[in-house]
């Protein structure tokens, strides 16, 4: 038996504010079209607890997961250790919130931690003996490979996790009056694009609400859906929307939540009730810079590409990848004037391997493609004795590496060029995991 806690809070917004993910966007939020959530989700069980958080904004840098781990810590007995910090990368929140960057506004961030804060709060004090049941399977028709060599772009099915507690409690109708659902696949939260200027959680937010209310519809009480945002680097909605608006993130959230419950329908329980978590911490060097020279002729290529392509008529699609590929050329530029004489020293990336029953769930902090998720997968189905089915991976959690994508041959896509990680960046991170999943994580030794 488990003893579980939920809690959600809003974050509150100064508006106007500048929001995130978009170099296009020029236009500040006056408001918002949904409200952004802290959502928080505390399990303890056999060996151990610990405190999920999901949060609608871009990304999570280490200083923030800090601080946050320290705030949940205050409000639970759950060490900050033990609190891993995710975000569902919603490209319509807010900016201002990373201190590295040239803006930066300390009040969003007091009003994230306040957020997250009373979530837990509210989490630990509404603690549940629950039972867990989870399910796996594929989402289609909602996600795509958006860059590629030749043939890659285009949709493609996801691998689609879901796990549910269920309290013990239950009423007359024998329905669990309390039901927690935990979601996890990977696609980034881009519906809606750099012309939108209000507050959304995307498609995201529009699955969980529809997820909660087929809950309620189905008599729970208490019904809560946290959303965990898996490999998502090179994985959008690019191929399979039809608009950039509200209307088509909503289309996408209801369809998401429909395929999650499709896939729920044939869940099975957990075998154990342990709660394990392992981490590891690992320094990752950083690319070496090309000179600025190179950046600049790369930004004029790119963008005479875009202009041809936009007078001779040639594919939209075509003409997005070139002017991506001169955004994030920009980005470099603007790294190597930022970064100009001094040295690049390594990141250091906080590795997390979770089991909570029968699940293994990977944390890692950054921009993971759709392929590193698959063989994260593999690595830890494989050292951890667990089917392949019951292991979830985790991006954009316990801080933020960036894009996390491997060179390749042919012309760099945006997430290559984007990637500020050294070649051997995603091997390290595989061995790591293999030797996390070797730590005693077998359900038995857990």
């Amino acid at each position: 038996m488990f003893t579980v806690g939920a809690g959600l809070n809003y974050i509150k917004m100064p508006y106007p504010v500048p929001l995130a993910g978009y170099q296009a966007r020029a236009e500040l939020a006056e408001t918002q079209n949904d409200p952004l959530c802290a959502r928080l989700l505390t399990v303890e069980g056999d060996g151990g607890s610990v405190a999920i958080v999901a949060l609608d904004v871009l990304y999570v840098d280490s200083d923030l997961t800090d601080l946050l781990r320290t705030a949940v810590s205050a409000q639970t007995s759950i060490p900050p250790s033990s609190v891993m910090v995710c975000s569902t990368h919603t490209h319509s929140g807010p900016g201002l919130i990373f201190p590295n960057s040239n803006r930066y506004d300390s009040s969003i961030v007091d009003s994230i931690i306040t957020a997250v804060s009373e979530a837990a709060g509210r989490a630990w004090s509404m603690r549940t003996a629950c039972e867990l049941s989870w399910a796996s399977g594929d989402i289609v028709g909602v996600a795509s490979i958006r860059n590629g060599v030749t043939g890659e772009a285009g949709p493609a099915n996801q691998a689609l996790r879901v796990a549910e507690f269920r309290s013990v409690d239950r009423n007359l109708a024998g329905v669990p009056r309390f039901v927690a659902r935990a979601i996890n696949f990977g696609c980034h939260a881009t519906v809606l694009g750099p012309g939108n200027a209000l507050v959304s959680r995307d498609w995201p937010g529009f699955m969980v609400d529809a997820c909660e209310e087929q809950l309620r519809r189905a008599g729970v009480q208490r019904p809560f859906v946290i959303f965990l945002n898996g490999a998502a680097a090179d994985v959008s909605t690019r191929y399979t929307r039809k608009a950039q608006t509200f209307e088509e993130a909503a289309r996408l959230g209801r369809m998401s939540a429909d395929q999650v419950f499709d896939v729920f329908a044939s869940s099975g329980p957990s075998r154990t009730c342990h709660v394990c978590l392992k981490d590891e911490s690992i320094s990752i060097p950083r690319r070496q810079l090309p000179s600025e020279h190179c950046a600049l002729a790369a930004i004029s290529r790119e963008e005479r590409e875009a202009r041809r392509l936009a007078s001779c008529g040639g594919s939209p699609l075509a003409l997005k990848e070139a002017l991506d590929r001169a955004a994030a050329w920009r980005i470099v530029l603007n790294r190597i004037r930022h970064e100009h004489g001094r040295p690049r020293n390594p990141l250091v990336a906080h590795l997390c391997l979770l089991r909570l029953g029968d699940l293994a769930m990977v944390f890692v902090p950054g921009e993971a493609p759709a392929k590193l998720g698959d063989k994260i997968r593999a690595t830890v189905a494989e050292g951890a004795s667990v089917p392949e089915e019951s292991v979830w991976v985790v991006g954009y959690s316990n801080g933020h590496l960036g894009y996390i994508s491997p060179m390749r041959a042919g012309p760099d896509g945006y997430e290559q060029l984007m990637c500020d990680l050294a070649p051997e960046a995603t091997e390290e991170i595989l061995t790591a995991v293999a030797r996390l999943s070797s730590k005693g994580m077998c359900v038995d030794q857990c």
